[in-house]
């Protein structure tokens, strides 16, 4: 890409004391300091090397050297983010003419813990959950089509299922990864050799914190639950930031990780909260947190997983997010486009098990980001690809009807900023 067609594309955005720059056709953005930033619009007018460094001098009162220093910092940015010089884009997104290789299945709405900020409101099993038989029946039938895929099981909490081991120990013959998300109250030794990774998931880093979400006593047993894990290469822990733990977390993580056996690897840090459910229960500070206080956040995660790796949609120019090409199974047997469980497609019994598939991949199709008339002219536009599509059809009816507003794409330039959650 050109000077001119990076001129031509360029978004900008000031964001507390960061400088952001985004190249929507490619896409990728990049972030400058003050310096940087001067030195970047001098490169776009002026083609010598030579004659950008002097006026980058004069401009910033520095010398010579000092401004070719700047000069060359701000165009190894350039190249790392693949901004100049680069070719065209190549679209590399998955193909949505294929059957889905991700599967998340909610084996059961049973829980033994009724957490403050539970969107599902989980708790009592569903009365028309299927039998291990029917699970089996039906996975036979659908792995006909979907060779092998990766799939995650949750619930509700898939550990108070009695016939657990055996559904795992039949699709560990048949699928490809087997993830395994809990609360960490159960024990699972006896298919812990069957499961590729354990998610179990925290809410404080001491009984205060964490019990206040999820219920009296249980940091004690799910901080035991992590301490004697046995092979902590297979242990994520997914913790929420929220209002009341932010503070503990910043303070005392790196002291709790080492007493643990832990590294921050093992982590995967959410301060996304979905007002729904039981959450709906929580105290305004709580739905307002993540927006008040993102570059905090964001900060604080960059900081700690420091990850060197490019972010997930960076030049990947992507069409859509995983829906209809993931797909959600309820504890009924529903089989719904992704894992928020939302528009029935189908059940995993149906006969026509090939035509729920290939209607699920029609949805893919159907509401990729060009598709999505309200995105057209956003900076934003092949970045976050117009939202989640299951929330814009829980909001306004319609996945191609984005439930965007300011708060949520300032969350989502700030996450850019950072390169986390992406």
């Amino acid at each position: 890409m050109n000077k001119e067609n990076i001129r031509k594309s360029l978004s900008y955005h000031r964001i507390g004391d960061k400088n952001l720059f985004i190249v929507p056709a490619l896409p990728t953005w990049f972030v400058l300091s003050d310096e940087g930033a001067i030195a970047f619009s001098l490169f776009l007018k002026i083609s010598d090397k030579t004659e950008i460094i002097n006026k980058l001098s004069i401009n910033l009162d520095v010398g010579l050297k000092n401004a070719e220093d700047i000069y060359q910092k701000t165009l190894n940015v350039l190249k790392i983010r693949k901004v100049y010089p680069i070719d065209e884009p190549t679209i590399l997104a998955p193909d949505p003419g294929e059957y889905p290789t991700n599967i998340h299945l909610a084996l059961t709405h049973r829980c033994n813990l009724r957490c403050k900020h539970c969107y599902i409101s989980a708790g009592k099993e569903s009365s028309n959950e299927l039998a291990l038989q029917d699970w089996i029946n039906g996975f036979e039938n659908l792995f006909s089509f979907i060779p092998k895929p990766d799939i995650t099981i949750s619930g509700g909490e898939p550990t108070v299922v009695k016939y657990m081991p055996e559904l795992i120990s039949f699709l560990r013959t048949k699928v490809k990864r087997i993830v395994l998300y809990t609360n960490g109250l159960n024990n699972i030794d006896s298919v812990l050799h069957l499961i590729d990774e354990v998610q179990v998931s925290l809410e404080g880093l001491s009984s205060a914190t964490h019990d206040y979400i999820r219920g009296e006593k249980t940091y004690q047993k799910v901080s035991d639950f992590i301490l004697n894990f046995p092979d902590k290469s297979k242990l994520k822990i997914a913790f929420t930031i929220l209002h009341h733990n932010f503070d503990e977390l910043k303070t005392n993580i790196d002291e709790w990780v080492e007493i643990y056996g832990l590294q921050f690897s093992n982590f995967r840090f959410n301060a996304e909260l979905e007002i729904d459910g039981r959450a709906e229960g929580l105290p305004k500070e709580f739905h307002d947190f993540q927006y008040q206080n993102a570059n905090a956040i964001f900060k604080f995660i960059k900081e700690k997983t420091n990850t060197q790796e490019e972010p997930t949609l960076l030049l990947k120019n992507m069409r859509n997010c995983g829906i209809g090409i993931s797909i959600g199974i309820d504890s009924n047997g529903d089989i719904y486009p992704c894992d928020a469980f939302l528009n029935r497609q189908g059940n995993l019994l149906d006969d026509n098990i090939k035509y729920i598939i290939k209607n699920n991949l029609s949805i893919n199709e159907k509401t990729e980001i060009d598709n999505i008339q309200q995105c057209f002219d956003c900076d934003l536009k092949y970045i976050c690809l117009g939202g989640c599509k299951a929330k814009n059809f829980k909001v306004n009816g319609s996945y191609l009807e984005p439930a965007c507003d300011e708060k949520t794409k300032h969350i989502k330039y700030v996450q850019m900023i950072y390169d986390v959650g992406l």
